[in-house]
């Protein structure tokens, strides 16, 4: 059965296919994403928790406080 298969070879063609559109696709988005275009986005978002702490903490004080 698995001779047959691999013998015709027509069926093989679609997952190399596949893999490689998933490949082009995985690393296009990996350099996007690491690109330095998006630098000062990684800088905001880096200081997003110490901003969210302060601000909750200041919040729970005014909460514990009445």
């Amino acid at each position: 059965m698995f001779k047959d298969l691999f013998e015709s070879g027509v069926l093989l063609d679609l997952p190399l296919i596949g893999m490689l559109g998933f490949m082009v696709l995985f690393f296009g988005a990996v350099i996007w994403a690491c690109s330095r275009r998006r630098k000062p986005h990684f800088d905001r978002m880096a200081h997003l928790p110490l901003e969210d702490f302060a601000h909750d903490a200041g919040h729970h004080e005014e909460i514990r406080n009445g």
